[in-house]
Protein backbone atom coordinates (compact mmCIF):
# COMPACT_ATOMS: atom_id res chain seq x y z
CA UNK A 1 0.00 0.00 0.00
CA UNK A 2 1.13 3.54 -0.97
CA UNK A 3 0.06 6.71 0.75
CA UNK A 4 1.03 10.24 0.56
CA UNK A 5 1.51 12.25 3.88
CA UNK A 6 0.66 15.31 2.02
CA UNK A 7 -2.59 13.73 1.13
CA UNK A 8 -3.80 11.96 4.83
CA UNK A 9 -1.88 14.14 7.32
CA UNK A 10 0.15 16.78 8.17
CA UNK A 11 3.83 18.22 8.41
CA UNK A 12 5.74 19.79 11.19
CA UNK A 13 9.37 20.72 10.49
CA UNK A 14 10.65 17.37 11.10
CA UNK A 15 7.48 15.72 12.73
CA UNK A 16 4.85 14.21 10.77
CA UNK A 17 1.49 12.33 11.51
CA UNK A 18 -0.41 10.10 8.75
CA UNK A 19 -3.64 8.43 9.05
CA UNK A 20 -4.23 5.31 6.53
CA UNK A 21 -7.49 2.76 6.75
CA UNK A 22 -6.24 -0.83 6.12
CA UNK A 23 -8.79 -2.90 6.76
CA UNK A 24 -7.11 -5.60 4.39
CA UNK A 25 -4.19 -5.73 6.80
CA UNK A 26 -4.24 -9.29 8.52
CA UNK A 27 -3.99 -10.13 12.24
CA UNK A 28 0.02 -10.05 13.25
CA UNK A 29 3.30 -8.17 12.83
CA UNK A 30 3.82 -6.02 9.82
CA UNK A 31 6.70 -3.60 9.04
CA UNK A 32 5.61 -0.05 8.19
CA UNK A 33 8.39 1.39 5.61
CA UNK A 34 8.24 5.50 5.37
CA UNK A 35 10.06 7.76 2.09
CA UNK A 36 10.68 11.11 2.89
CA UNK A 37 11.96 13.73 0.86
CA UNK A 38 16.05 14.46 1.89
CA UNK A 39 16.89 17.91 1.68
CA UNK A 40 20.09 16.98 -1.11
CA UNK A 41 17.66 15.14 -3.48
CA UNK A 42 18.39 11.86 -2.04
CA UNK A 43 15.65 9.57 0.12
CA UNK A 44 15.36 8.80 3.70
CA UNK A 45 13.99 5.79 4.36
CA UNK A 46 12.93 4.61 8.18
CA UNK A 47 10.85 1.46 9.08
CA UNK A 48 8.82 0.63 12.39
CA UNK A 49 7.09 -2.91 13.09
CA UNK A 50 3.56 -2.80 13.65
CA UNK A 51 1.41 -5.23 15.55
CA UNK A 52 -2.63 -5.12 14.73
CA UNK A 53 -4.75 -7.20 16.20
CA UNK A 54 -8.42 -8.73 15.87
CA UNK A 55 -10.51 -7.02 18.30
CA UNK A 56 -13.95 -7.81 17.19
CA UNK A 57 -14.63 -3.84 18.05
CA UNK A 58 -16.23 -2.48 14.77
CA UNK A 59 -16.46 1.78 15.59
CA UNK A 60 -14.46 1.50 18.42
CA UNK A 61 -10.83 2.89 18.89
CA UNK A 62 -8.46 0.39 20.13
CA UNK A 63 -5.10 1.10 22.31
CA UNK A 64 -2.24 -0.82 23.57
CA UNK A 65 0.36 1.43 25.19
CA UNK A 66 -0.69 4.40 23.40
CA UNK A 67 -4.32 6.00 21.72
CA UNK A 68 -3.66 7.66 18.79
CA UNK A 69 -6.66 10.68 18.02
CA UNK A 70 -7.23 12.55 15.09
CA UNK A 71 -9.11 15.76 15.14
CA UNK A 72 -10.60 17.84 12.68
CA UNK A 73 -10.15 21.69 13.05
CA UNK A 74 -10.43 24.78 11.41
CA UNK A 75 -7.52 26.32 13.03
CA UNK A 76 -4.77 25.92 14.84
CA UNK A 77 -4.93 24.61 17.82
CA UNK A 78 -2.02 24.08 21.10
CA UNK A 79 -1.92 20.67 22.87
CA UNK A 80 -5.22 19.87 24.25
CA UNK A 81 -5.36 18.57 27.92
CA UNK A 82 -7.05 15.45 28.06
CA UNK A 83 -8.68 13.32 30.76
CA UNK A 84 -9.75 9.56 31.02
CA UNK A 85 -11.96 8.47 34.19
CA UNK A 86 -10.91 11.54 35.91
CA UNK A 87 -7.55 11.68 35.72
CA UNK A 88 -6.41 14.79 34.27
CA UNK A 89 -3.62 15.99 32.06
CA UNK A 90 -2.86 12.54 30.50
CA UNK A 91 1.05 12.82 28.48
CA UNK A 92 0.90 13.14 25.09
CA UNK A 93 2.23 14.08 22.17
CA UNK A 94 0.57 16.19 19.75
CA UNK A 95 0.63 17.61 16.51
CA UNK A 96 -1.25 20.38 14.42
CA UNK A 97 -0.76 21.40 10.93
CA UNK A 98 -2.53 22.70 7.71
CA UNK A 99 -4.33 20.03 5.43
CA UNK A 100 -6.00 21.53 2.56
CA UNK A 101 -7.84 24.64 3.50
CA UNK A 102 -8.45 23.28 6.99
CA UNK A 103 -5.95 22.01 10.10
CA UNK A 104 -5.77 18.77 11.94
CA UNK A 105 -4.69 17.67 15.66
CA UNK A 106 -2.76 14.64 15.90
CA UNK A 107 -2.32 12.99 19.63
CA UNK A 108 -0.67 10.38 20.73
CA UNK A 109 -1.99 9.55 24.27
CA UNK A 110 0.26 7.29 26.71
CA UNK A 111 -2.54 5.03 28.01
CA UNK A 112 0.31 2.72 29.25
CA UNK A 113 -1.44 3.03 32.91
CA UNK A 114 -4.66 2.44 32.19
CA UNK A 115 -6.13 -0.40 32.81
CA UNK A 116 -7.83 -2.72 30.51
CA UNK A 117 -11.06 -1.96 29.73
CA UNK A 118 -13.91 0.71 27.44
CA UNK A 119 -13.44 4.59 28.24
CA UNK A 120 -13.91 7.84 27.16
CA UNK A 121 -11.24 9.89 26.55
CA UNK A 122 -12.51 13.70 27.54
CA UNK A 123 -9.94 16.41 24.50
CA UNK A 124 -10.66 19.76 26.51
CA UNK A 125 -9.47 22.04 23.34
CA UNK A 126 -8.44 26.00 23.91
CA UNK A 127 -10.15 26.70 20.82
CA UNK A 128 -12.59 24.44 19.79
CA UNK A 129 -15.48 22.71 21.34
CA UNK A 130 -14.20 19.70 23.53
CA UNK A 131 -14.40 15.98 22.39
CA UNK A 132 -14.72 13.05 23.88
CA UNK A 133 -13.19 9.93 22.04
CA UNK A 134 -14.69 6.17 23.03
CA UNK A 135 -11.55 3.42 23.02
CA UNK A 136 -10.82 -0.22 24.94
CA UNK A 137 -7.55 -0.55 26.63
CA UNK A 138 -6.40 -3.75 25.69
CA UNK A 139 -3.20 -5.67 26.60
CA UNK A 140 -1.59 -7.36 24.10
CA UNK A 141 1.45 -9.89 24.92
CA UNK A 142 3.83 -10.11 22.10
CA UNK A 143 5.15 -13.96 21.17
CA UNK A 144 8.67 -14.77 21.48
CA UNK A 145 9.99 -14.82 18.63
CA UNK A 146 8.56 -11.05 17.82
CA UNK A 147 10.36 -9.72 21.25
CA UNK A 148 12.80 -6.73 19.70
Amino acid sequence: MVARVADSGVVDDSRWAIVVEAPFVSPGSHRLSVRGPEPRGGELWTERRLRFVETGSVGLLVATAALPIRLELDRPEPPPTVSIAGDEGRPLTWLCGGYGNSWRGFALLDVADVAPGSYTAEVALASHPSRRIRFRRIVVDRPPSQAE
